[in-house]
């Protein structure tokens, strides 16, 4: 599936959103995709935004970010992404999104959304350049074409509840964001973000 990119999720984000911050924001990239009501309050708990495992030596590398506790009702998150090269006009991206009983076994888990791809991540990053302003601020150096060797590093940034509103599911369920990303015809970047959505408990 291919999204003709009215930002409708997505760390792009999703890469960005997923590799650099913002998730909750990837899925509006997603045709269709419709805010859920009905779900009541819930809290998204983040469990890991890093690397694919067995991908480590890929040109893009994003070690797994620092989760924190912001406050006792959200958590934090900081880090870096390391380019090992110049990628002057950026990289086609595709997410996939999954449901899973088990984190830790990924047999467990079920495609929800995706593959959504976009070939574009320069022209899209400079579009909406504005639009998400905040998103941007806290990686430095910014993230836009033309990408320079070296490493971008992600400030500790609160992680919103707003991705809840995209998923669905009763109770408490886990979920995986797999990006994957290539330029010139090769693989050039794999990360994974693992998250539980649970109902937040009444004070």
């Amino acid at each position: 599936m291919r999204s003709n990119m009215p930002w409708s999720f997505s760390l792009l984000l999703l890469l960005l959103q997923l590799v650099f911050p913002a998730q909750a924001d990837v899925l509006r990239m997603f045709d269709g995709a419709s805010i859920l009501n009905g779900f009541g309050a819930r809290r998204v708990i983040p469990k890991r935004f890093g690397q694919c495992p067995g991908q480590e030596e890929l040109p893009i590398f994003m070690p797994d970010m620092r989760i924190g506790s912001f406050n006792r009702t959200h958590s934090s998150a900081a880090g870096e992404v390391v380019l090992r090269e110049d990628f002057p006009n950026g990289w086609s991206v595709e997410i996939t999104v999954k449901q899973c009983d088990n984190l830790q076994e990924p047999a467990s888990c079920r495609t929800f959304l995706g593959p959504i791809s976009h070939n574009d991540i320069c022209a899209w990053l400079a579009a909406n350049e504005a639009t998400y302003a905040k998103h941007y601020a806290v990686v430095s150096p910014k993230p836009l074409c033309p990408f320079r060797k070296g490493v971008y590093n992600v400030t500790e940034h609160v992680i919103t509840d707003e991705l809840s509103n995209y998923l669905p599911g009763v109770g408490s369920t886990f979920w995986e964001i797999k990006t994957t990303g290539r330029a010139k015809n090769r693989q050039v970047l794999c990360t994974v973000a693992q998250f539980n959505i649970r109902p937040r408990k009444r004070s």
